[in-house]
C-alpha cells in the first residue's frame, strides 16, 4: 500500500515536469514568431528590446552582449573618401536632354558633352561654356530662333538666398549685398544683374564674337556685336569680299582657289627672282679675290657691290667664304638710296680675335647707321651711300685692332 501511494506521488510529479515544459517550450515559440513578424520595423524592434530589458517586474536588465563586447572608439572603422557626384539637368537645344551625374567641379562644356552635343540650331555662343557647374543646377541651351524672339527682359529685386533658390546662377564671381538685382529672359536665362540689360531679346537677335584676348591673369576679355550691328558686319564682309574676288579675276566662290594658285605662282617666281639677283650680284662684284689682303695672318676680303639687297648680300658672302676658305669678309651695297652693310668671319679667324659684331659697328658709322650680330656674322644698314669706300677702309683697321 506505502509503495503504491510512492508510485502515483512519482507519476503526478513527473506529469507536473512535462506539462511546465511543454508551457515553456509554446512561449518561446511564441515569443519568435513575434520577433519575426516585427524585424522590418524598427520601431516596434526598438519596443521589443525595451520590454525584454525591463521584464514584468519594470526592472531593467543587462545585456550579456553589452559586456562581453564593449564597442571602444578604436574598434569603429574609418570612412574611405568617396569622390563627390553633382546632378544637373540639361535641356533645350541638345542631342538628348536629360539628368546627368557628373565629378563635381564639372563644366558647361561637360555637361553639354554628357548629352550628345548641341543640336545645329543651338545658340552655342550665348553660353559661357567653361562655366563651373553646381548641383542641382539647370542648363538651358538656346536656339538662335529663341534668341530672336520678342521674349520680356524680366527685373526682380530679391534677398540673395531667394535668388540662388530660384534658380539664377552668380556669372562673374562678385561679392553681392543682401539684396540683388535678377534678371530674366524666357525660360532659359535667370542670372544676378552683371550690367546693362536690354529690354527684350529681340533687341539681340543676333550674336557675334569678333575678338577674344587676355587682359590680365586669368583674366579673357571677349567683344561681340548684336543686333542690327551683326548685320551690318555682315554686309560690310560680303562687300570686301566682292572687292577682292573682282581685284583676283575671281568670284566668291572661287576666291580661295585663285589665291592659292597667285600664292604658288608668287613663291616660284620670288625664288627665281632671288636666283636672278644673286647671279647678278656676283657678275657685278667680278673676281674680287686679287682684293684679299692679311692682317696680322687673318685673310681680309672688303669690297663694295651696287644695288643688292641684304639677302642677296648674305647669298653673296656665303659664295665668297667658300671661295676664300678661312678669314674675314666685309660687304657693302648700295640698293635703292640706302646701305647694306656684312661682315662674316670664318672659324680659323674668330680663334685667333675676330669679332663680326663688334668689326661691323666700327665701320657703320662710316655710312650713317648702326648694326650688330654674332661672332661669325652680321648686318648693318645706313643712309649715306657716300661713306661705303671709306668704310671699307675702315674694316683692315679695325680688324687689325681686333686680333691679338
Amino acid at each position: 500500500m506505502e509503495r503504491k501511494k510512492k508510485l502515483i506521488c512519482g507519476i503526478r510529479i513527473a506529469l507536473f515536469a512535462v506539462l511546465a515544459a511543454v508551457c515553456m517550450t509554446g512561449c518561446t515559440s511564441r515569443e519568435d514568431v513575434f520577433l519575426e513578424e516585427i524585424a522590418g520595423d524598427t520601431d516596434r524592434i526598438e519596443g521589443t528590446e525595451n520590454a525584454k530589458a525591463t521584464g514584468s517586474t519594470g526592472e531593467k536588465q543587462t545585456d550579456p552582449g553589452e559586456l562581453d563586447n564593449p564597442v571602444s572608439g578604436d574598434d569603429v572603422p574609418l570612412m574611405t573618401q568617396i569622390p563627390q557626384t553633382i546632378f544637373v539637368d540639361v535641356c533645350g537645344a541638345v542631342a538628348n536632354p536629360g539628368v546627368y551625374e557628373l565629378d563635381e567641379g564639372s563644366r558647361i562644356f561637360q555637361a553639354v558633352d554628357a548629352a550628345g552635343g548641341y543640336l545645329p540650331e543651338a545658340a552655342q555662343n550665348y553660353l559661357n561654356r567653361a562655366r563651373s557647374l553646381t548641383d542641382g543646377q539647370q542648363i538651358y541651351v538656346p536656339t538662335e530662333e529663341e534668341i530672336a524672339e520678342n521674349l520680356p527682359v524680366e527685373t526682380q529685386i530679391m534677398s540673395i538666398e531667394d535668388a540662388k533658390k530660384s534658380g539664377a546662377m552668380a556669372l562673374f564671381g562678385e561679392k553681392y549685398g543682401d539684396s540683388v538685382r535678377v534678371v530674366s529672359m524666357g525660360d532659359f536665362s535667370k542670372e544676378f544683374c552683371g550690367g546693362t540689360h536690354v529690354k527684350n531679346t529681340s533687341e539681340i537677335a543676333a550674336f557675334k564674337i569678333i575678338s577674344e584676348n587676355g587682359v590680365a591673369a586669368g583674366v579673357r576679355r571677349i567683344e561681340a556685336l548684336t543686333g542690327d550691328n551683326v548685320f551690318a558686319y555682315y554686309r560690310n564682309l560680303e562687300k570686301e569680299l566682292l572687292e577682292a574676288a573682282k581685284a583676283a579675276k575671281a568670284t566668291p566662290a572661287t576666291l580661295t582657289e585663285k589665291i592659292e594658285h597667285m600664292q604658288a605662282e608668287i613663291k616660284a617666281l620670288t625664288s627665281e627672282n632671288e636666283s636672278l639677283k644673286s647671279k647678278a650680284a656676283k657678275e657685278a662684284l667680278g673676281d674680287v679675290m686679287d682684293q684679299i689682303v692679311e692682317v696680322k695672318g687673318v685673310k681680309l676680303l672688303a669690297s663694295a657691290v651696287d644695288g643688292v639687297d641684304m639677302n642677296g648680300l648674305r647669298d653673296l658672302g656665303d659664295q665668297l667664304k667658300e671661295q676664300l676658305g678661312e678669314g674675314v669678309i666685309v660687304l657693302a651695297s648700295s640698293c635703292e638710296g640706302k646701305v647694306n652693310l656684312i661682315v662674316m668671319a670664318t672659324d680659323a679667324a674668330m680663334k685667333q680675335g675676330a669679332h663680326a659684331g663688334n668689326l661691323i659697328k666700327s665701320i657703320a658709322g662710316k655710312v650713317g647707321g648702326g648694326g650688330g650680330g654674332r661672332p661669325n656674322m652680321a648686318q648693318a644698314g645706313g643712309k649715306n651711300p657716300a661713306g661705303i669706300l671709306e668704310a671699307i677702309a675702315e674694316a683692315k683697321t679695325a680688324l687689325e685692332a681686333q686680333l691679338s
